[in-house]
């Protein structure tokens, strides 16, 4: 018995013959792209949805079955075959935003359980979202240590006025002062006093480092910093009686009041600075925790819940690579006050 699936089914195969032929002469159909295999540790290109061009990416595994192959790139997981190709060799050029070859359909209908879910996924949480993947880079490159090339601090702290990007002058700031440390820890006509060794002595200046490293990088490559919950991303649990729902508080700039602990720890008022340190961490929420409380109504009918959900989170709230790189820029301020106080006892910081 022929049913209405079949039917459509044949219909779309002559509707497809139809297409081929224009004219009276048949379209010579292109031969699909033969598909490359990738290992482990692969330098590839991965074609970002969220970018829309190709961006570098390295291969972490190769999954294979039932004949499909899919990758797990260190920016994504489970990406499809005919997303990734070769990185170009050395004098090839690219466009990176050539589309990716037609080598599978990823529209294509597969089974009645799978149909719909890539969207039902983008509506949703995606778990393998590209930034996640982002910050499980970061979080890699801050296990592996730091890539920065110390040997060669600055030989003098200059004014924040000569320089015009703030990436420029943290990153000027920072190498100076861990310079200053090393040089402090190998001249022996510097002692700490028995304070500052226990704050700065040891593994403090590799553990600073190793901290502020990821920052570095991030500006460097002129990476937003900001990785707080965006408006909307607040908790709203409104069943209850009694409820208050979150606030969304707009989340003070990382990048900027980076810039304002280095500049006023380099004008030596690092009161202003441990107050731009304040801003950054905790911001100006209200709550940072869903708070419950229960009131005893009256002998028959129980207690009543009263619920505060806490308000947005910020950066530091939700990136513990920046929470680490944040503490660090604030260690390297308080060796900078240990170094060149300030004569007005009213700008320095009890450490």
């Amino acid at each position: 018995m022929v049913t209405a699936m079949m039917q459509a089914i044949a219909a779309a195969g002559k509707a497809e013959k139809r297409k081929t032929k224009q004219h009276g002469k048949t379209t010579v159909q292109l031969p699909v792209a033969k598909p490359y295999i990738f290992e482990a540790g692969d330098k590839v290109l991965y074609w970002s949805e969220s970018k829309s061009r190709w961006v570098n990416a390295e291969v972490l595994r190769c999954n294979s079955k039932d004949g499909a192959f899919t990758y797990d790139l260190n920016l994504k997981s489970k990406v499809l075959q005919e997303k990734v190709r070769p990185a170009p060799g050395k004098g090839e050029t690219f466009d990176p935003s050539a589309l990716p070859p037609p080598q599978l359909s990823t529209s294509a209908f597969a089974n009645f359980n799978a149909f719909g879910a890539r969207h039902c996924k983008k509506r949703g949480r995606d778990s393998d979202s590209e930034e996640q993947q982002r910050r499980a880079r970061v979080a890699d490159e801050a296990a592996a240590g730091p890539r920065i090339d110390w040997s060669s601090p600055p030989p003098q702290l200059l004014a924040r006025e000569s320089f015009g990007e703030a990436s420029a002058f943290i990153d000027h700031f920072v190498r100076y002062f861990l310079g200053a440390w090393e040089e402090h820890d190998r001249t022996s006509s510097q002692v700490f006093s028995e304070r500052d060794l226990a704050a700065f002595g040891g593994g403090a200046l590799v553990e600073a480092r190793h901290a502020i490293a990821p920052l570095l990088s991030q500006l460097a490559r002129g990476e937003k910093l900001e990785r707080g919950e965006t408006r909307g991303a607040t908790i709203k649990v409104s069943a209850k009686r009694g409820t208050s729902d979150g606030s969304h508080v707009d989340e003070a700039g990382v990048l900027e009041q980076l810039d304002r602990m280095a500049s006023c720890a380099a004008f030596r008022d690092y009161a202003e600075a441990h107050r731009a340190y304040m801003k950054l961490t905790l911001g100006h929420k209200a709550w940072n925790n869903t708070c419950v409380t229960f009131v005893s109504a009256n002998t028959s009918s129980g207690a009543r819940e009263y619920r505060r959900n806490r308000d947005s989170l910020n950066t530091y709230d939700v990136d513990p690579v920046a929470q680490k790189y944040m503490q660090a820029m604030r260690k390297i301020v308080h060796f900078a006050q240990s170094i060149r106080p300030n004569d007005d006892q009213s700008k320095n910081v009890i450490i």
